[in-house]
Order: C-alpha cells, then structure tokens, then sequence
C-alpha cells in the first residue's frame, strides 16, 4: 500500500519545509504514531483529539480511518491502523504544536497561490448538516 508521505522538517534555507506527496488514492495515510512524531506531540494526544474530531461528527470514522493486516518477523499478525489527510489536517487545525502551525501557514499558501492562479474560477463550498460536499 502506497501511502504517501508527509514532512515538516528543518530546512537550511527557510527555517522548516513541508513535504506532501499523496498516494496512488490522492491522499497520505499515517498512523498515529507517525502524526504524533511529525506534529511533535504524544500519541496518546493524537488519539485524544481524533476522538474528538470524530465524536462532533466533523469527519466520518469510515471515511478517514482504514486497516492494514501486517505480518510480523515472527509470522504474527497485526493490524495497522492509518489515518487519512482530510483527519491529519483537521487535527493540525486543533493541534497547538510549532509543527502544527507551520503546516496550517503552508496549507494555507497552496491555498491562496491555487486561487490566484486561477482567479477566474470562484471557491465554492457547499455545506449540508453533516459536511462539506466539495
């Protein structure tokens, strides 16, 4: 399972750099020990506010969470846990940690720079009672 990777480290030229490549499905899934060491926060943190997220109804369980069985070195199985980018980005937005912040300046600068290239095409997002469409 290709899963994408995401970055936020420090950079020689400008201080921190975010690296984003998505996966063959167009999003990066992590677990949540790797969103915790890429936000610099505890696991248990993690967990604490994807409960969160989950139990307002901001994001779907089935929609951002999926399973990987993995075979350990000894034969045993295990299952893997991963979160997608729409959950690493809702938890960076309720995550007060210097990684987090960081990748909330650059979410928002790919943002701004897709609007102005594209200034003729107006942002437009739908809102029902349970989310956002688009």
């Amino acid at each position: 399972m290709n899963r994408g990777t995401l970055k936020i480290e420090p950079s020689h030229t400008n201080g921190v750099q975010v690296s984003l490549i998505l996966s063959d499905d167009g999003t990066v899934w992590m677990s949540v020990e790797e969103i915790a060491h890429t936000f610099n926060i505890l696991a248990a943190s993690v967990v604490r506010q994807i409960k969160k997220i989950l139990a307002a109804g901001e994001l779907y369980e089935k929609e951002v969470r999926r399973e990987q069985t993995i075979t350990l070195p000894d034969g045993r199985l295990c299952i893997a846990e991963y979160y997608n980018l729409d959950m690493i980005i809702a938890l960076c937005f309720s995550i007060k940690s210097y990684p987090c912040v960081v990748f909330r300046r650059w979410i928002r600068q790919r943002l701004v720079q897709t609007l102005k290239s594209k200034s003729t095409t107006p942002l437009i997002l739908q809102i029902r009672a349970d989310g956002i469409i688009n």
